[in-house]
């Protein structure tokens, strides 16, 4: 009776095991399609001067959309004279060593989908999309650059922050204790 019903299924059965066995291939294949292409986004990493750079394409646009008080005769000065190269790379340290210290003392690393989700509340919340649309554009609209230079400083802060909240304390003493164990980690 067993083989009498299997053979009076089959064809219906055959059919189920090979549409299973289609859909199981097509996952296979999207999960190595999608570790393959995050593979190849990590195997591409900025460089310190590559991030001072993306730094200065970033604070140029900023300054270009700095309001400049119409009744102070001086012309506005120019973004070198605002914000030196050394301050350039001062922030990109910052940023690094807050990232840094995060991976340490959570365990775990900024992941590429808190960046992703910080661009995509950048882009929802702005107030200005024309700057941002500029930022991106000054970045070379590289993806990579937009999350490692934009994403990331305000990630790396706000997590730090929310880390050290976690942790209870009074606000001064947080505050002193961020500072001293931001001194603790080697600089960039």
């Amino acid at each position: 009776m067993f083989s009498r019903s299997l053979f009076h299924h089959r064809p219906s059965n055959i059919i189920r095991i090979v549409a299973l066995c289609a859909l199981l291939l097509v996952i296979a294949l999207a999960a190595t399609i999608a570790v393959t292409s995050r593979s190849a986004a990590r195997a591409r990493r900025l460089s310190f001067e590559d991030r001072v750079a993306a730094q200065r394409a970033i604070e140029a646009v900023y300054h270009r959309h700095r309001l400049w008080p119409t009744d102070n005769p001086q012309p506005k000065p120019a973004l070198d004279e605002v914000l030196p190269e050394a301050a350039l790379r001062a922030k990109v340290e910052d940023y690094l060593r807050q990232s840094r210290a995060l991976e340490l003392w959570r365990a775990r690393a900024i992941t590429a989908d808190e960046l992703q989700a910080e661009m995509e509340r950048m882009a929802r919340q702005t107030r200005a999309s024309a700057v941002l649309d500029e930022l991106w554009a000054a970045l070379g609209r590289d993806p990579l650059q937009a999350a490692e230079c934009l994403a990331r400083p305000v990630v790396a802060e706000r997590e730090l922050r929310r880390w050290f909240e976690e942790r209870g304390s009074k606000s001064e003493e947080r505050g002193a204790g961020a500072a001293a164990a931001l001194d603790l980690l080697p600089r960039a």
